[in-house]
């Protein structure tokens, strides 16, 4: 679905909500200004005011408005739920006033607003998630400590001085080895913004370096209008001496070799290679580590004899209750999973898409300790 498929659909979702939207303001009002009567043309015309108002807000101001309105219209759902349960219930004076603090609206309007605060803090709260691995592979003594974050859609939330501060805390743990998993940088991130995020990346001090794969959003697709130039992209990426990986290999002293792979999504590109193909060049008596942005053929990459698979892209789902379509569908959602002797560990990624807002998963980058078993 191309972006004016996806608009057109989101304001016809929105428009839905709005019918729905009337009904709940017109209940709120009749409460707030004791009309007994359902029949009110006044109310019903101020009612059908702020519905269309909302509507409104969402369709312009729909990566945020249309958070906003799904999870109220969620929170008002499950409200009306819980009513129509109540009501089966004895008259009790409790209930009564359960029923009434629900007609007011007051309920509603303060479980989005925790809802969505949450999600807001959550998606700033940048945390690192440990992972201890161990290979019977002949590593080196000390193993790798290895950094992966993707998922950064720099200016969604994070910004300049965050940015600093993750990379500080990145550095302060002396890693071996940076790997940036795709969607550093989104359609919605300015020139400025772009050369901005990786000068600070850059900064990094590692061992082996820092080594970068393409999303499916880092290269702007889904916009016709772009804010920089693929050219100016590489430009900026190979000057701030982080290496790009498209179906490469990096084979790394002690043991260690990297495969980075060709994003899923390249349209009007040639497309990324077979695994099988790739492998072929890489020595099984290495720890083989693949990094690439979507988690998709984890069944190939075990049998391909990948040791470990990292990767990002979904997000955790992001926002509740995407993610359970992402449990359901996605081969793997998050955190780690074995498949055989292989390894595949998703992150919920550093930052999201399109909105400041994050519900269904933290916000994080891995710290991936590669040990050899004793």
């Amino acid at each position: 679905m191309g972006m004016k498929g996806f608009m057109l659909l989101s304001l016809v979702a929105f428009l839905a909500l709005g019918g729905y939207f009337f009904f709940f303001i017109h209940r709120s009002l009749r409460f707030w200004t004791k009309q007994t009567k359902k029949k009110n043309n006044k109310l019903f015309v101020i009612s059908m005011a702020i519905a269309a108002a909302f509507v409104i807000f969402a369709a312009f101001f729909w990566k945020m408005g249309g958070i906003v309105e799904v999870h109220f219209a969620l929170v008002c759902i499950a409200t009306d739920l819980l009513v129509l349960l109540l009501r089966l219930l004895p008259k009790k004076t409790w209930v009564k006033k359960i029923e009434a603090i629900y007609q007011s609206g007051l309920l509603q309007i303060l479980c989005a607003t925790l809802i969505l605060s949450y999600g807001y803090w959550n998606m700033n709260h940048i945390v690192p998630t440990t992972y201890q691995i161990t290979t019977q592979k002949e590593i080196q003594s000390q193993g790798y400590k290895i950094i992966m974050f993707s998922d950064l859609h720099f200016g969604t939330a994070v910004h300049e001085k965050k940015l600093e501060k993750i990379c500080e805390e990145i550095s302060a743990l002396k890693p071996d080895l940076v790997l940036l998993g795709g969607d550093i940088t989104d359609e919605n991130t300015s020139l400025a913004q772009m050369q901005q995020t990786f000068a600070i990346i850059s900064r990094i001090k590692t061992k082996l370096g820092i080594y970068y794969i393409f999303g499916n959003h880092d290269k702007a697709f889904y916009f016709n209008e772009k804010n920089y130039t693929l050219a100016q992209l590489r430009k900026t990426i190979t000057e701030q001496n982080i290496r790009i990986l498209e179906d490469e290999i990096v084979a790394f002293p002690g043991g260690l070799t990297l495969v980075g792979r060709q994003d899923l999504f390249v349209p009007g590109e040639k497309g990324r290679k077979e695994l099988d193909q790739l492998m072929r060049d890489v020595s099984q008596t290495d720890y083989i580590l693949l990094l690439q942005h979507e988690p998709v053929g984890l069944k190939e990459n075990a049998q391909a004899k990948v040791d470990l698979m990292l990767a990002g892209h979904t997000h955790g789902g992001q926002i509740w209750p995407a993610s359970w379509y992402n449990e359901l569908f996605a081969e793997q959602n998050k955190g780690k999973k074995q498949i055989g002797d292989a390894i595949s560990i998703v992150s919920t990624g550093i930052s999201g898409w399109g909105y400041p807002v994050k519900t269904a998963a933290k916000s994080e980058y891995l710290v991936i300790q590669i040990q050899k078993e004793q």
